[in-house]
């Protein structure tokens, strides 16, 4: 599962070139594709923002980023949560896209915000976790995309990241 997990992390980064999109559509597809992982949870990940906003860039590296973000909300957050939530906003500000992603989850204790990013960090091992969820959203976010990641947590406090992007990337 892992060296599949590279192989196609790797194949979506060469495969595709930047176009111009909609970003309310691709999150919004995306959204819509991981339908039958959310309703386990439930969860219904809510979207707000600009519907006609447009970036140029990689539109597939974008859902990579915000399905690794849901999925590991999923596999982590919401196990004592009677009421989760996933929220998605973005708004453009001067040249940049900032994206705000939080959930309602059980958070994460501030001694390990330096951790997370790191390769095969999880907690989840035993459960099959491999560890390089958040690894390649950090990396894609700061390698590829040219942006900047800020995180915040704190215990039953749910997470919230702060995804700022090239509106234009060069």
């Amino acid at each position: 599962k892992l060296i599949k997990d590279f192989k196609q992390t790797a194949v979506d980064q060469v495969s595709e070139v930047k176009t111009e999109y909609v970003i309310f559509q691709v999150l919004q597809s995306l959204i819509n594709s991981l339908h039958s992982e959310t309703k386990k949870v439930p969860v219904s990940p809510k979207l707000d923002g600009d519907h006609h906003l447009v970036m140029y860039g990689f539109p597939g590296i974008l859902s990579q980023i915000f399905s690794n973000l849901i999925m590991n909300s999923i596999k982590h957050a919401f196990n004592m949560q009677k009421s989760p939530e996933i929220s998605i906003r973005f708004y453009q500000e001067d040249n940049e896209i900032i994206f705000i992603y939080q959930d309602n989850g059980s958070g994460v204790a501030p001694k390990l915000h330096e951790k997370i990013f790191e390769p095969f960090y999880t907690t989840q091992r035993a459960q099959g976790g491999s560890g390089l969820g958040l690894n390649i959203v950090y990396n894609l976010i700061k390698k590829q995309l040219k942006g900047d990641l800020k995180f915040d947590s704190d215990i039953d406090q749910g997470v919230t990241y702060t995804i700022i992007l090239p509106k234009l990337l060069s």
